[in-house]
């Protein structure tokens, strides 16, 4: 196929599609960038190259390559989402939270936007808008284990340790193999002066 239409952007970035599916990334993204060597302002072949590159570790390139889709495509919802955690994995959570509040106006139902921007929150110690966040994102996801367990971190952290025991307990009840979940359920508890529940949570670690 690439011997009849060598200069087809399609065909390469249908095989670059094929590649990602398959999680051949490298083969995946020498394909993106030939389709993006051929058609430079093809946003759908940026964004596809940012998330093979993201998926591969490398944060800074799809950084930039996110942002070129988005540059050609400013309303591009997916891409905007992608380019919010690719900031969150290079620690510029400052810029994700802009992009996941972007993303969200684009695509409000995105509960992953909800818990990536409370992630970002949570970074930079701002603990009540995490909450809020994530108070969202279990809203459209209440079956999130790991959104449950970092509301409740948040909540710890504010010395509201009733309250984070909630999330604990609700984080433990959809998976109860996670350490962090019985272990910060129990130091809430102790926090709180319950001395017989903590120490079956605590073995749990």
């Amino acid at each position: 196929m690439i011997e009849s239409k060598p200069s087809d952007p399609f065909t390469h970035y249908n095989l670059g599609r094929a590649a990602y599916a398959i999680q051949q990334y490298d083969q995946a993204i020498a394909s993106f960038e030939t389709v993006l060597r051929i058609e430079a302002n093809f946003p759908y072949a940026h964004y596809s190259l940012g998330l093979a590159l993201y998926i591969a570790g490398n944060y800074r390139e799809a950084v930039n390559t996110l942002q070129q889709a988005l540059n050609l495509q400013p309303d591009f919802a997916d891409a905007c989402y992608a380019l919010a955690f690719a900031l969150y994995s290079t620690e510029r959570y400052e810029s994700a939270i802009k992009h996941f509040n972007k993303a969200l106006e684009l695509k409000p139902d995105c509960w992953e936007a909800y818990s990536g921007r409370a992630d970002s929150l949570r970074q930079i110690g701002d603990y009540e808008a995490a909450i809020a966040s994530y108070d969202k994102a279990l809203g459209l996801k209440p079956d999130d284990a790991e959104s449950w367990y970092q509301w409740a971190f948040c909540l710890k952290n504010l010395g509201r340790h009733k309250d984070a025991i909630v999330g604990y307990d609700k984080a433990i009840s959809l998976d109860a193999d996670d350490w962090r979940f019985w272990y910060g359920c129990g130091s809430c508890l102790m926090k709180v002066g319950d001395f017989e529940e903590p120490l079956p949570a605590m073995i749990k670690r």
